[in-house]
């Protein structure tokens, strides 16, 4: 796609070095980084890694340099918890958010009905999605059987309105109803709270893409 001589300028625009964890010839981990000179940082990109095993192996490389830098830093999932990973580890983590380069996750339902079939908690409620283009109208979702079900139209049980903004944050998991209430993202009863809050209990998202 590029020139050859672009791609050298890429490549050694900011070198990095590539450490791999393997376990009887299977990587199991992978981690590329930079060392910001002698008694300064270890800067890693994501900590890749397919199990416990894969990220032992790499934290132990990591410790191999305790001698040439003063602190590594790695990027782990939302999810993770560092400081369970080892006995007494010194360890701080953080998220970093700012405008315009580095903003929170978004993400965005363009079809409720494509959501048929998801893991769902046992509630039932009427939702009517306004102001979107895709998604607005009238649904009935229920997760009785454990899985989401989507209809169109009325149905008994509690009414919420709500923006496809409103409705993406609790079907992530990211957002209480009421929460949604107060940031102008729709208007939700109690009674429909309390059966979004069974549907789309609180969750921690899976991110796969940084762009």
């Amino acid at each position: 796609m590029f020139p050859e001589r672009r791609g050298h300028i890429l490549r050694d625009l900011e070198p990095r070095w590539l450490v791999t964890a393997r376990v009887d010839g299977e990587v199991v981990g992978a981690l590329t980084y930079r060392i910001e000179g002698y008694g300064g940082e270890l800067v890693g990109d994501d900590l890749l890694v397919t199990g416990p095993v894969g990220r032992i192996l790499l934290l132990r490389f990591l410790a191999r340099h305790v001698d040439q830098v003063s602190l590594a830093s790695v990027l782990v999932g939302a999810d993770d918890v560092p400081e369970l990973w080892v006995t007494d580890l010194a360890v701080r983590t953080e998220v970093d958010v700012s405008f315009p380069r580095r903003g929170a996750p978004m993400a965005r339902v363009l079809s409720l009905e494509a959501l048929a079939g998801m893991a769902a908690g046992p509630g039932r409620v009427a939702v009517e999605v306004v102001d979107d283009p895709f998604v607005a109208g009238r649904y009935v979702l229920d997760g009785h059987s454990g899985q989401l079900e989507v209809g169109r139209g009325d149905g008994p049980g509690p009414v919420a309105t709500l923006t496809v903004a409103g409705l993406s944050g609790l079907l992530y998991g990211v957002l209480d109803p009421v929460e949604a209430r107060l940031r102008g993202f729709g208007t939700v009863s109690d009674d429909a709270a309390a059966q979004l809050r069974l549907l789309f209990p609180r969750r921690i998202p899976y991110l796969f893409a940084d762009f």
